[in-house]
């Protein structure tokens, strides 16, 4: 067994070195805007094409003015083609974006005009940007937007602090044809609330099956106790077979619907149906608490979570006030993930995964494991036949904590050994043909690594600590 010393190639090209970064978590440096946005971004949507629609508070992107709105290109370099003329008046957000199966694209927020067309918080535009006059919302929302989802049939859902749609009293939810009028075959009676104007619908998400999830801040769904959750019907009736008893704490800003029927909320909460829950629960299909999945969140440094996703092996993407993590599927903190180092400065206020399971952050923050990214970054992910391959590839090192030198081990042929640092720049590479290799780290600062192994042409990654 030959013995190799190790040295970092700190002249190594950022484009080699993210060919061969493969932690999951970890910058995504061929993602790369000039400037990025000058202001937070609220709401994050990747189009089919892989092009990134974003939006928000902010005036410029890339030093371009594109207020509140913009489309970013693959690379993180401003989409030019995507001319927003005026965009929103300045001042007023979007606070989400959903992009139909057309291309054409729903934004709304807390806006009244869309590049001096006159649009309730609500507008559809068409794939170059401009205002799509066949979706007639100048009569719109009677209040805010925070979330829209676009049904299978071309409907759409609209959730926010709402009072009235095109005059017709709508409390918080509201559904509407694809011409943008009210669909008054949508019965929510008297909505969601609380009996007071705080009450809000923040995420909406529409379950295969038609049934539609609904969180935010409320306490009844058209007279029946519901505590920050809800399922309806198609109808919009209230769909009683789901029943969260006392419910969430606080309120919950986002759910997921998982595979297997279960749910998966987070928010501003401590507890739901009286289980301590510190931001996030994880719920059976009847609304009964998941005692299995036991969050890891500090909920006294992280005043809120955002946002969620869930990935088909269960594990649980997270994003928040200063916080961007993944837990395991019982609620412990992923270290594979970023080495379970929170990258972020400021708060992450929205993601998108891409088919590739990259994930493309926006917020506040303004860098990310230390590199500058102004609002907006992309972080690297699991390749997408990964799950099946794990199994497949596995290998073995010790000891870790490295002190010194580490061997690497597998019962199987290993063609491949790289090992990157957590702003993904490549620190060692060497193609191998054996079991087993004795590697020396002496020449490496102390800290987390990503241990890169390649096996059968797939490649595994494992966290390393240098000591």
């Amino acid at each position: 067994m030959n013995k190799h010393l190790l040295f970092i190639l700190l002249c190594i090209s950022l484009c080699t070195s993210t060919a061969f970064s493969q932690i999951e978590g970890s910058l995504d440096l061929s993602f790369e805007p000039v400037l990025g946005a000058d202001g937070p971004i609220h709401t994050v949507a990747i189009q089919p094409d892989g092009k990134i629609m974003i939006g928000g508070g902010f005036f410029n992107y890339d030093g371009v003015q594109r207020v509140s709105i913009a489309r970013v290109n693959t690379d993180g370099k401003l989409d030019a083609s995507f001319d927003p003329g005026e965009g929103i008046l300045w001042g007023l957000n979007v606070n989400t974006i959903a992009v139909q199966p057309d291309g054409k694209i729903i934004i709304a927020g807390t806006f009244t005009n869309y590049n001096n067309n006159y649009s309730e918080r609500i507008a559809r535009l068409l794939p170059d940007g401009t205002f799509d006059t066949s979706f007639d919302a100048v009569k719109g929302v009677l209040g805010d937007v925070n979330t829209v989802a676009i049904q299978d049939d071309g409907k759409i859902l609209i959730g926010g602090r709402i009072e009235k749609y095109a005059g017709v009293v709508r409390k918080n939810i509201v559904r509407v044809n694809s011409d943008g009028s009210l669909d008054e075959s949508f019965n929510i009676g008297t909505g969601a609330n609380s009996g007071t104007s705080a009450s809000l619908v923040n995420n909406i998400k529409v379950q295969k099956d038609g049934k539609i999830m609904i969180v935010g801040s409320f306490q009844n769904y058209n007279g029946t106790k519901r505590a920050g959750i809800a399922r309806l019907n198609p109808d919009g009736s209230l769909d009683t077979s789901f029943d969260p008893g006392a419910g969430a704490s606080s309120e919950v800003t986002s759910v997921s619907v998982m595979d297997n029927g279960q749910y998966l909320i987070t928010g501003y909460f401590n507890s739901y149906g009286g289980v301590g829950r510190p931001r996030a629960a994880r719920l059976n299909n009847d609304g009964s608490v998941d005692e299995t999945f036991v969050p890891e969140i500090n909920s006294t440094a992280h005043l809120f979570i955002s946002k969620n996703h869930v990935q088909s092996d269960g594990k649980v993407i997270l994003s928040g006030q200063g916080y961007f993590s993944r837990l395991n599927s019982d609620g412990t903190v992923d270290m594979t993930y970023n080495g379970g180092v929170i990258g972020v400065n400021e708060r992450v206020m929205s993601f998108d995964v891409q088919s590739d399971n990259k994930v493309v952050i926006g917020g506040w923050f303004t860098q990310y494991n230390s590199t500058p990214r102004n609002r907006i970054a992309r972080l690297n992910g699991e390749p997408a036949s990964s799950v099946e391959d794990a199994i497949q590839t596995h290998f073995d090192f010790f000891p870790n904590p490295s002190k010194g030198f580490f061997t690497v081990k597998s019962d199987e042929i290993i063609s491949e050994i790289s090992i990157s640092n957590m702003i993904g720049q490549r620190v060692y590479h060497e193609e191998i043909n054996s079991n087993e290799q004795e590697i020396y780290t002496s020449n490496l600062p102390k800290g987390m690594y990503s241990l890169i192994v390649t096996i059968n042409g797939k490649m595994k990654s494992r966290l390393m600590l240098v000591d």
